[in-house]
């Protein structure tokens, strides 16, 4: 299965009208959810031209799966690499500018070496996709109630690096 890193299909200000198209295709396969109504070429032809798109405009993307796929390029889904985790520490993995950064996922420092580092200019794609999973496949029904008790997000990282 495709690895895209959802920070190089952001909804941004940096968007270029050449991207609406792809953009709304792919959230649109997120909004039908695995069991949508998308047959499986439609699926490959627009993760494909969102991964052409992504390498394109990413270089450190581009360098990471040309070695991770030692040069071939992918003509199927299947044959797509994943991005390795230390290209998240080596380089900036994006597609769009410093300046647009919304959100930044940080790894856990297990290795005690660099962290990796996964920028986001917007965190419309996951959001969608949590949504869109969690009512087909948590919360079928049409009404819940529940009480959700969490930390503001400002704490989270503060949290995690024993802050």
């Amino acid at each position: 299965m495709a690895f895209w890193p959802a920070s190089c299909l952001c909804a941004s200000t940096a968007v270029s009208n050449a991207l609406s198209a792809l953009w709304s295709s792919v959230l649109e396969v997120v909004s039908r959810g695995a069991s949508g109504a998308i047959g499986p070429r439609e699926f490959e032809r627009i993760a494909l031209e969102a991964l052409a798109w992504q390498r394109a405009a990413c270089p450190a993307l581009d360098r990471a799966l040309a070695a991770a796929s030692e040069g071939r390029e992918a003509e199927a889904l299947d044959e797509v690499v994943g991005v390795p985790t230390d290209a998240f520490k080596s380089a900036r993995v994006a597609t769009f500018a410093e300046a647009d950064e919304r959100r930044v996922f940080w790894t856990s420092w297990t290795t005690r070496e660099v962290r990796g580092r996964h920028a986001f200019a917007s965190l419309a794609l996951y959001e969608r996709a949590a949504v869109e999973a969690a009512r087909r496949w948590l919360l079928p029904r049409e009404r819940y109630r529940f009480v959700l008790l969490a930390e503001p997000a400002s704490l989270a990282f503060a949290r995690a690096v024993g802050q």
